[in-house]
């Protein structure tokens, strides 16, 4: 398993999804703005709702990512941008006790005037 590769099954772990490393893609995809079945597809439909419609999915990824602030080769702002989203999607509000605040509120941030 390539360093990219394992990044982003990491990642797609950590937010949530389960199956294979293709299942996982998929599902990540299909949350994100894709509607096909089909893993090639799913991924252009994904970089399409962002506005990348234009050229292979490797031109779609690099314009992508450059366009979100990463340097370097596509490999690299891959590597970056998997870890971002392991992380930044992670990401919980917890109470004083360490209870996560979603859960304790049925799903709903409420905030008070």
């Amino acid at each position: 398993m390539t360093i990219n590769t394992q990044v982003k099954f990491n990642a797609l772990r950590t937010i949530g999804h389960t199956g294979t490393q293709e299942d996982m893609e998929l599902q990540f995809y299909l949350a994100n703005g894709a509607t096909s079945n089909s893993l090639p597809d799913a991924e252009m439909q994904f970089l399409e709702t962002r506005g990348y419609s234009v050229g292979a999915v490797d031109d779609r990824w690099t314009t992508f990512l450059r366009a979100e602030g990463y340097t370097g080769s596509k490999d690299d702002m891959l590597y970056s941008w998997w870890i971002y989203v392991g992380t930044a999607l992670n990401f919980n509000l917890l109470l004083e006790t360490g209870d996560d605040l979603l859960l304790e509120t049925n799903g709903f941030l409420l905030q008070e005037y």
